[in-house]
């Protein structure tokens, strides 16, 4: 049985000097471990990440204002209009005026401090009128990772004389830019009913139409809707608001731009090594290059 009794280990090192064709072929190598990952990367469109998508469920509040109108028939002027708002002051200035029963209830199904859902009614007395359309104005507020912001959202139905309208969807952001920004922005709110000093200044129309226009709003998807025809001596509005996690789209900031164009490099970067090394060991032990051998004991 043979024993081991001494033990050398040697290194042979290759050199290549001048202008020798090892010395250029491998600058030509190295030069392929930065120039293929950057094209690579970059021609697959992957390099710079523009956005950044967060799968979220926004903090949602009823802001406690709202803006109800109702039309019904009228044997001269064919309909009549009636108003009422949830500010007082602004209700002194209407003429004629309704005055409804609003209830607002909120769940949290999985107790992480966020509304799941909101349950709204409405009721007011018909007068032995007939309703023929109901509008709901409700705002609300939303905040998400980077924004914070005032929705509008719009209920309205129209149909032959009922008594009860019941109507369910979702809550939604209706996004036309992507958010920015480091910290969370507010955007100004819809509606100001201390901005109302006369009638002619609540122009819903023109609300509705700013509100809409503005790059990033709530809306109602609405999913299913009811209006009963059977004339009572009231009108019953029952609202019923999902709040379910959406993709929001960001724009993707410097660090995380940076970041994941450094670990695409990295791991492309990599692959191309190995290989190189590969083909240039290939070319130095096979002396398909000129360099000088170097034995180090």
């Amino acid at each position: 049985m043979p024993v081991l009794v001494h033990q050398e280990n040697r290194t042979h090192k290759y050199y290549a000097y001048g202008f020798m064709g090892g010395l250029c072929c491998y600058v030509f190598l190295m030069s392929l471990i930065v120039i293929i990952p950057i094209f690579t990367v970059y021609l697959s469109e992957g390099m710079w990440e523009k956005i950044n998508m967060i799968y979220e469920q926004p903090t949602v509040e009823f802001t406690q204002k709202s803006i109800l109108l109702v039309s019904v028939d009228d044997s001269y002027a064919g309909t009549k209009p009636y108003i009422w708002t949830s500010n007082g002051a602004l209700n002194n200035l209407i003429h004629p005026l309704i005055f409804p029963t609003v209830s607002v209830s909120s769940t949290d199904t999985n107790s992480d401090s966020k509304k799941d859902s909101f349950n709204i009614t409405v009721e007011f007395p018909t007068n032995q009128e007939s309703v023929r359309s109901v509008e709901l104005l409700l705002f609300f507020t939303a905040t998400y990772n980077r924004i914070s912001l005032e929705g509008l959202i719009p209920i309205s139905k129209s149909g032959d004389a009922g008594s009860k309208y019941t109507v369910g969807g979702d809550i939604k952001l209706n996004q036309h830019t992507m958010l920015t920004g480091w910290s969370t922005t507010k955007q100004p709110e819809s509606f100001d009913f201390t901005s109302i000093t006369t009638l002619k200044d609540l122009d819903l129309l023109a609300l509705k139409a700013t509100y809409f226009d503005r790059s990033n709003n709530l809306q109602f998807e609405q999913v299913y809707e009811t209006w009963l025809q059977n004339p009572s001596e009231t009108f019953r509005m029952e609202i019923y608001m999902k709040i379910p996690s959406q993709i929001i789209l960001y724009r993707a900031r410097i660090f995380r731009v940076l970041k994941m164009a450094w670990v695409q490099l990295l791991a492309v970067g990599i692959v191309v090594y190995w290989g190189v090394m590969r083909i240039n060991r290939f070319l130095v032990l096979n002396g398909i290059v000129n360099t000088r051998l170097v034995v180090v004991e």
